[in-house]
């Protein structure tokens, strides 16, 4: 990926956020936001201008978003390679967890760290999910 496709990427995600918001009939899973697309962006751009301009993008996007919850999925179950996912990354999976925490601190957006296996993840995602009021979504 290059510096177009990651500023594209944050501006679809926010489109797709919104399009989403006007379907959803309570609630709306978001997998990729514009802080991890920032992550990204650090670890894939060399090139300090384009860095630089990605970091602002996000970073716009990232304060007229506005998130009930947001549930950080820490390294705890095995790295699965979908043929998508960096080798680099997953050598070091607690190194990037740490760099992505400290993404999210930066641009102060706040988030409940979810561990455990598959199973736990899941019972802890619904118990916070009812502490907002939606415990019947299940």
């Amino acid at each position: 990926m290059n510096a177009e496709d990651l500023y594209e990427n944050l501006l679809r995600q926010k489109i797709n956020v919104m399009d989403g918001l006007k379907r959803a009939n309570r609630v709306l899973f978001v997998d990729t936001d514009a802080i991890t697309t920032l992550f990204y962006a650090g670890f894939l751009l060399s090139d300090e201008a384009e860095r630089a301009n990605c970091t602002r993008l996000a970073q716009v996007i990232n304060k007229i978003s506005a998130w009930d919850l947001v549930l950080f999925l820490e390294p705890t179950v095995a790295f699965v390679q979908d043929g998508t996912r960096s080798e680099v990354i997953a050598s070091d999976r607690e190194a990037y967890s740490r760099r992505m925490k400290q993404l999210l601190d930066e641009n102060q957006v706040e988030y409940t760290c979810l561990s455990g296996g598959y199973y736990e993840r899941f019972v802890q995602a619904k118990e916070l999910l009812a502490r907002i009021g939606l415990t019947t979504i299940w």
